[in-house]
């Protein structure tokens, strides 16, 4: 849009993501030239004054979290610094935890950016997606700002509904829709398969009461299930009556192709050279999350990888580290691994990652249901 920021982040040089120098020193330790990848969570991940340490700390945090506010002002009714910062719990209400995920995840990477970090890639989970296209060059700041605030304050206005992760306990001979998740759903028309997380893993949305009963139905057969906090069944066709106002919106953007490699959640796999255009974030919206699919196509491209999730807190990483296969090239580390992350552990990072080692967080195993919208 003219007269508005263009800067795009992720036009900034870095590794190839085909770059095969990297070397393995043990389990989850990545030495040398391995490709690092910024992982951007999607809604859930989002808590009462995320980042608060970091925005008085943290110079260059506070500089991009500040930008991204002004950005994301003229379409908002709070400031986002406040809603941010501030232990406000309206983030939980999908029209301010949208764009307020957003600024934290702009903020992040571009720090890290500007510590001298390269990302090879990027690959984004719900609305963590339009963050990743920021940083590969395919948005704008101010354009993503609009898609996000206007998604964001869309959903917002629907009705209630509700998003359920399963753990399935093996593959059946149909694969993870087999066996009593298949029963369950067949008998609940309002509920479908939002994400796909892992081997093992997925989400489903619905309506809160056809939900409940799958959920129930499935834990008689000793199927493991978690309730997302999240207020709307996000990636069905619950979320098409925004569908109309937003490709409105979508048509006042410039849209354009990453410059980085970006894994998309949307399709599957790597975009290279295509452009995001209006029908693809219009899928976005509706389209269950192949998150899994990306990550195994993105683990099967680069032979050693460090995985940096900037986020508030870690969503993404168990995910990933169970998604199998070549676990001693894979390391998974978080911006900020706690809620109470501070400047010097932002930077601590940013050191070890141009440094070229780094290992994988020690921390501890637990089935989390990542993120959603």
């Amino acid at each position: 849009m003219s007269g508005r920021r263009a800067t795009r982040p992720g036009s900034a040089p870095g590794a190839g993501v085909g770059a095969r120098t990297g070397d393995s020193t043990g389990a989850g330790v990545v030495t040398g030239t391995a490709a690092t990848v910024l992982a951007f969570p999607g809604q859930g991940s989002q808590f009462p004054g995320m980042t608060a340490r970091l925005y008085l700390g943290h110079v260059r945090y506070r500089a991009h979290l500040e930008a991204a506010a002004e950005a994301l002002g003229p379409y908002t009714s709070s400031s986002i610094i406040d809603l941010v910062v501030g232990g406000d719990a309206r983030i939980w209400q999908t029209g301010f935890a949208q764009p307020a995920l957003f600024a934290v995840e702009y903020a992040l990477a571009t720090s890290l950016i500007e510590s001298g970090v390269r990302p090879a890639a990027v690959l984004g989970q719900g609305v963590g997606e339009l963050a990743a296209a920021v940083i590969a060059g395919a948005l704008s700041l101010d354009d993503a700002a609009l898609l996000v605030a206007t998604r964001g304050a869309f959903m917002h206005f629907l009705p209630p509904g509700g998003m359920l992760a399963v753990r399935v306990g093996a593959r059946g001979p149909g694969g993870l829709l087999d066996g009593p998740l298949s029963d369950a759903l067949a008998r609940e028309p309002a509920v479908t398969v939002s994400a796909f997380n892992g081997p093992r893993d997925l989400v489903l949305s619905g309506e809160p009461a056809a939900l409940g009963r799958v959920g129930a139905a499935l834990r008689r057969q000793r199927v493991a299930t978690l309730p997302l906090a999240v207020p709307h069944a996000f990636h069905c066709a619950l979320m098409q009556p925004v569908l109309g106002r937003y490709h409105r919106v979508l048509s006042r953007v410039s849209l354009g192709a990453p410059s980085l490699a970006f894994y998309s959640t949307v399709r599957g796999g790597a975009m290279r050279g295509e452009a995001l255009d209006a029908q693809y974030w219009a899928e976005h919206v509706t389209a269950p999350i192949l998150f899994a699919r990306a990550a195994e196509r993105l683990t099967a491209d680069l032979r050693s990888a460090v995985i940096v999730e900037v986020g508030p807190r870690p969503s993404l990483g168990g995910l990933l580290r169970r998604r199998g296969g070549g676990a001693d090239t894979l390391v998974c580390v978080s911006a900020c691994p706690s809620v109470d992350t501070d400047a010097a552990g932002l930077n601590a990072l940013a050191e070890r990652l141009v440094d070229g080692r780094i290992a994988n967080e020690n921390t501890q195993e637990r089935w989390t249901a990542a993120s959603a919208a």
